[in-house]
């Protein structure tokens, strides 16, 4: 429930006025619209496979492939964001401490995706030799920092 929230909702909430906002703030069009539908459809794809794939451990103990792939895109999902992000800044001459909290916050997003794929990869062939619980706490306190830059 806490990854449908955040991803399907949250997350979502993020990229929509990410895409709405730069564009003010930067006084330029979106740097592609195309990677912001892009970003969306993986988005909630990844949202869809990885909480099925949640459901679905619970109920055999193994985490499918499909849940990890669900996790695959939503890592590139923030990617994409982070693209249209920096291109988007980029594009703008003006300076503005807007530009870089919206930036920061998308790279902070992305890098909190990453830690979670890399869990979720974990459920599915465990590889970390130690408690994956603290990978987990890096994951969350990574997340927040994303939200205060939001």
């Amino acid at each position: 429930m806490v990854h449908l929230a955040v991803l399907g909702w949250l997350t979502m909430l993020i990229f929509g006025a990410g895409y709405q906002l730069l564009p003010v703030i930067c006084e330029r069009d979106l740097y592609s619209e195309k990677l912001a539908f892009v970003s969306f459809i993986l988005l909630l794809l990844g949202t869809t496979l990885l909480a099925a794939g949640f459901w679905y451990t619970t109920r055999l103990s193994i985490f499918p492939w499909w849940g990890l792939l669900g996790g695959a895109f939503i890592f590139l999902s923030s990617l994409l964001f982070v693209v249209n992000v920096a291109g988007t800044t980029r594009l703008s001459t003006r300076f503005s401490l807007q530009k870089l909290f919206i930036l920061s916050s998308a790279l902070w997003l992305s890098g909190t995706t990453l830690a979670g794929f890399l869990l979720a990869w974990n459920l599915h062939d465990p590889y970390i030799s130690q408690n994956h619980l603290q990978l987990l706490k890096l994951h969350v306190h990574m997340d927040l920092w994303a939200g205060f830059y939001n």
